[in-house]
């Protein structure tokens, strides 16, 4: 039998590995998120933090320590990176924090929300079946069981009107596209990739990443650079 490359078929793509999101809020690591269950990490929980952590970032030591030890980075380097890091810290990372730990707040109230909603569905299936058996086994309970039925009406209609805000899809997605803009003005400073040209003042980029994060902080979407920007001609 021939291989895909001797029948000229393409191969088949093997599936990346997942990785898990660099946010806020998850689950702390558990035996489930050792073995690639990283979906379970990121459940939603009833115990979620109310503010944001201040000690959260983007890079960290130990991943500056990785990237230095596999493209042989100089002194000099290590020196750029760390000043690039304590200035985006000024000036990017605490509006990351906050619109980064609203997201996962808001996604984490409308999971729960959806969740309590599937177990009363569940629970209401469940003793409306009891209901149709014990019509005929035992009639007695039948009282018992619509009772029970009506409690849980009353508390799906409870969960409903109770929802409130932390379960608003809508500043969900606004705070998670502001904190993924944050996210890649972060990397594109570090970077130097544009608008933060090599070839400018120091001051200059650190200008223009104030103005865009305080622009992109303030649900203003500033101009997208060229990707032709500080190429040479």
């Amino acid at each position: 039998m021939s291989t895909p490359a001797e029948s000229g078929a393409p191969a088949a793509r093997a599936n990346p590995p997942l990785v898990e999101p660099i946010s806020q809020g998850s689950h702390p690591p558990a035996k489930l998120t050792d073995t690639g269950w990283i979906w379970w990490k990121q459940r939603p929980r009833r115990d979620f933090p109310a503010e944001p952590d201040p000690t959260f970032t983007l890079v960290g030591d130990a991943l500056i320590q990785e990237l230095t030890a596999k493209f042989s980075l100089d002194a000099e380097a290590i020196a750029r990176i760390k000043t690039d890091i304590a200035h985006l810290e000024a000036e990017l990372l605490r509006y990351f924090r906050e619109t980064d730990h609203n997201a996962k707040k808001f996604q984490n109230g409308f999971r729960l929300y959806n969740w309590r909603l599937l177990m009363l569905a569940t629970a209401a299936t469940l003793v409306g079946s009891l209901q149709a058996i014990s019509l005929s086994i035992s009639p007695a309970m039948l009282l018992v069981l619509g009772a029970l039925e009506t409690i849980i009406a009353l508390y799906t209609v409870y969960v409903v009107n109770a929802r409130g805000r932390d379960a608003s899809v809508e500043d969900w997605l606004k705070n998670r596209r502001m904190s993924e803009q944050l996210r890649r003005e972060f990397f594109r400073y570090l970077m130097m990739l544009p608008p933060y040209n090599q070839d400018e003042k120091d001051f200059e980029r650190k200008r223009k990443l104030s103005h865009r994060a305080a622009m992109i902080y303030a649900d203003q979407i500033p101009d997208e650079p060229s990707i032709l920007e500080g190429r040479a001609s």
